[in-house]
């Protein structure tokens, strides 16, 4: 459960499952926030309570796939070097910068059998992660397209892709405050 500002979530996940190459699992999800003032901002306020919720669960996705696909790349590793197998040495918190914010995850710690040698999932080269942090690429590029400063806060308009010119959204700055919106053409 999270309380932010009022807003209360509880998010329940089922185990992640594989078959082929296909992951799913089931998500709940429980939600309380307190009810704005019957004023102009009533729905601005809603819709910042329902965003953290979804970043919240987005967050969330993200853990427990990526923990499921943690454990698939031990089961592929776990004939250890020279076929001697490997031995698990318990989890250890790693964290990813995403676009939807930072998420820690336990990644797996393995030993090789043989030599003894130990080595952590994270550095190995199907991921090409970091020692202790990594930045996706969808972040990097978010960040890289943005500009500099002034232009982030300067009035922008985008097309939404397949809508075309049917919606479009943007950011505005006002009071010194940056507001996503989004409106029909």
């Amino acid at each position: 459960m999270r309380d932010t500002n009022g807003l209360q979530t509880t998010i329940t996940l089922s185990p992640v499952n594989r078959v082929d190459q296909t992951l799913s699992l089931e998500l709940g999800l429980q939600m309380a926030l307190p009810m704005p003032d019957q004023a102009e901002h009533l729905p601005d306020q809603i819709e910042a309570f329902v965003h953290e919720g979804g970043l919240e669960i987005e967050r969330r996705l993200f853990q427990a796939f990526v923990e499921k696909a943690d454990q698939e790349l031990v089961l592929q590793w776990r004939q250890g070097e020279g076929g001697a197998g490997i031995r698990l040495r318990g989890t250890r918190p790693f964290t990813f910068k995403t676009t939807i914010g930072e998420v820690t995850v336990q990644r797996s710690r393995i030993e090789h059998k043989k030599d003894g040698r130990r080595w952590r999932c994270r550095r190995r080269p199907p991921w090409n992660t970091s020692h202790q942090l990594h930045i996706t690429q969808n972040l990097r590029t978010r960040r890289s397209g943005k500009g500099s400063r002034n232009r982030r806060r300067a009035h922008a308009t985008h097309e939404v892709g397949s809508l075309g010119s049917a919606l479009e959204w943007g950011f505005s700055h006002t009071r010194g405050r940056l507001h996503r919106w989004m409106a029909m053409k």
